[in-house]
C-alpha cells in the first residue's frame, strides 16, 4: 500500500507495481489504515512538515515497524513530543530508516530499508501470521470449551485495507479479535460466522 498526495507521482507508483495507491491528502489517506501487529510503515515524505503530519496519526496506530528518513529526524521527534505524541513510540522510530549498507542510489536506499524490515519482521516471535492477541483469544475459547470461528483473507482484489492472510476471530457473543477489512466484506464475514457457530 502506497502513500501520494500527487496525480503524477501516485500513479508512478502503480506503474512500479504498487497493489493499492491512495492519492490523497496524507492525513485523509492514514485514516483508511488501521494499523496492526503485522504492518510496517516507511515514512518517505518530501519534507519534515510532512513527516510529522504522517507520524502523528502513525503513531497512535499499532504497527510493527515505523521508519522515517533521518535528515530532520531530531527536529521530527521533538516537534512529535511538543505536539503530545507518545515519548516511547517516538524514540522507537527507526531513523535514519534502512540498513546502514553505505546506499547511494535510490534502489540501494530502498533495498536497504527493506532489509532492516525483513530484519525486524524476522526477530519477532514467529506465530505462523497469527497475532499475539488473536492466540491468545483462541486459546482462551479453547480452555472455555466454547466455540469460535476463524476467517482468513485468502485473495484479495481491488483496494482492501487487509492483506492476504489477515484472520479474525468470532465468538459466539459477536465478540471478535482481528480484523478481515471492515466495511461489508467484514459484515458478511460475521454473518457466515454466526450461521457456523
Amino acid at each position: 500500500l502506497a502513500m501520494e498526495d500527487r496525480t503524477e507521482y501516485a500513479q508512478d507508483l502503480r506503474d512500479a507495481g504498487a497493489d493499492t495507491v491512495f492519492c490523497l491528502p496524507f492525513a485523509q489517506a492514514l485514516e483508511q489504515v488501521p494499523g496492526g501487529a503485522e504492518t510496517y510503515f516507511v515514512v518517505v515524505t518530501r519534507a519534515h512538515a510532512f513527516d510529522v503530519a504522517c507520524l502523528e496519526q502513525i503513531l497512535q496506530k499499532p504497527a510493527a515497524y515505523v521508519g522515517m528518513m533521518g535528515s530532520r529526524a531530531a527536529l521530527v521527534r521533538r516537534q512529535l513530543l511538543e505536539a503530545g505524541a507518545d515519548a516511547a513510540r517516538v524514540e522507537a522510530v527507526q531513523a535514519p530508516i534502512g540498513l546502514a549498507i553505505g546506499a547511494k542510489t535510490a534502489e540501494e536506499i530502498a533495498l536497504s530499508i527493506l532489509a532492516q524490515i525483513v530484519e525486524v519482521k524476522n526477530a519477532r516471535p514467529q506465530t505462523e501470521g497469527f497475532a499475539p492477541a488473536l492466540l491468545a483469544a483462541m486459546e482462551q475459547a479453547a480452555q472455555n470449551g466454547q466455540p469460535a470461528a476463524l476467517a482468513t483473507i485468502i485473495a484479495r482484489h481491488g483496494s482492501t485495507p487487509r492483506e492476504v492472510g489477515s484472520k479474525m476471530l468470532l465468538l459466539p457473543d459477536g465478540t471478535t479479535v482481528g480484523s478481515v477489512g471492515g466495511g461489508i466484506m467484514e459484515y458478511r464475514t460475521r454473518q457466515a460466522a454466526a450461521e457456523m457457530l
